[in-house]
């Protein structure tokens, strides 16, 4: 039994360990390509420029939401929301190939930002007078 639960712990280890090098290696992935290619990609001059914005922007939503998971239970939990829709939607821009439309425009990301902002503030503080008035 206490070996079955060791072999268990060791491979849960190495799953997590390998998972934590393949994000650390995220950002370097586009040096793998070669330089010559010039196949350009969802509106970049080419795939390896594509590869490098988006996938450090993943490597940024990775660190976020692990800090969100781990936040489980914390106060602060529900601002982590904010820079992890922020990072959802500049994905989103770079992968649908909006960057030259009005959807990239500072002034409509940072209306999107404040009203997530605003109703992810509200939730919470319902909530917890919610939470409050239940308790009382």
């Amino acid at each position: 039994m206490k070996k079955t639960n060791l072999m268990m712990m060791t491979s849960k280890e190495f799953v997590i360990g390998a998972l934590i090098l393949i994000c650390s290696l995220l950002p370097y992935i586009h040096d793998a390509i070669p330089r010559e290619t010039q196949a350009g990609i969802s509106g970049y001059s080419s795939l390896r420029v594509f590869l490098y914005i988006t996938l450090i922007n993943v490597f940024g939503l990775v660190g976020w939401l692990i800090a969100y998971f781990e936040a489980k239970g914390k106060r602060y939990r529900f601002v982590m929301i904010v820079p992890i829709m922020n990072i959802v939607y500049q994905l989103f821009i770079y992968i649908l190939n909006l960057k030259k439309t009005s959807f990239n425009d500072l002034n409509l990301k940072f209306l999107i930002t404040f009203i997530v902002s605003v109703m992810v503030f509200i939730f919470y503080f319902m909530r917890k007078f919610k939470q409050s008035k239940e308790s009382a």
